[in-house]
């Protein structure tokens, strides 16, 4: 009997020790989670008035512009979209090495979220006299995901593919589908890259392409890990002189029909 009670006491001390390091583990990932929501809005706060007076400026709401005044202000835009890209995969990697990363999905409309990308990107390039086309089905199923996180992915495939695309090039933007995903898919007519680049492309903080100077490689290994959370998969087609093409895939929405 006595050996029975002191297992018995032994296994409510390693029940209670156990449940003890689970609430001290749930409290440090909730506090994680609230600086880091915490200081995303402070981040976020300033770069989208900045944005939105930049747009008015554009838009000559406050007078019209000069040509030189107008040049300012395209490198002051590029500069901000920049930055609010990279604040945002920051952001983004440090949830996930927090263990806070947890994508909010409900069934979603890509070729919306893929207008909405363009639309927001369209003043850089523009700034670059490139030009970006996009193309997909009138009917497509929805897919569940996280449509915030999706929209960030296309702005880093995007932002990727304007980078090393030259002055007066072509993006392409597409959606395909086959019998279980939809398949998106970013191409551009840049320089390309060789195999020793492709082997890099999802390593943090290496670069993309030939502009080696330019981005910190964080974008694609943000796309490569929020695609990855929502079932998907992310490659790359692409050889020295014939530009590159990044596809993801993401999963239907089995609960929803064709949109």
């Amino acid at each position: 009997w006595l050996a029975l009670a002191g297992i018995s006491a032994a296994l409510a001390w390693r029940h209670e020790r156990e449940r003890r390091t689970r609430a001290e583990l749930e409290k440090t990932v909730q506090v994680r989670s609230d600086r880091l929501s915490m200081l995303s809005h402070e981040i976020r706060t300033p770069l989208t008035l900045m944005r939105a007076s930049l747009e008015l400026l554009f838009d000559e709401s406050a007078g019209p512009l000069t040509g030189q005044q107008r040049t300012f202000l395209e490198t002051i835009y590029q500069n901000e979209e920049r930055t609010a890209t990279l604040a945002q995969n920051l952001l983004t990697q440090a949830r996930l090495e927090a263990g806070v990363f947890s994508p909010k999905s409900q069934p979603v409309d890509l070729r919306r979220i893929v207008r909405l990308v363009v639309n927001d990107l369209r003043i850089l390039i523009e700034q670059r006299n490139q030009q970006i086309r996009t193309y997909y089905p009138q009917v497509l199923p929805a897919v569940l995901a996280d449509p915030a996180l999706i929209r960030q992915v296309l702005i880093n495939l995007i932002q990727n593919a304007s980078r090393h695309t030259s002055e007066g090039g072509l993006i392409i933007v597409s959606i395909a589908r086959n019998d279980y995903n939809l398949l998106v898919s970013v191409t551009d007519d840049g320089a390309g890259m060789g195999l020793e680049h492709r082997r890099q492309l999802f390593k943090r903080f290496s670069t993309s392409g030939t502009n080696s100077g330019e981005g910190t490689g964080l974008g694609l290994v943000i796309v490569k890990q929020i695609v990855e959370r929502h079932g998907g998969q992310v490659y790359v087609d692409t050889s020295l002189g014939r530009g590159a093409s990044f596809y993801f895939t993401l999963p239907f929405d089995r609960t929803e029909g064709a949109t």
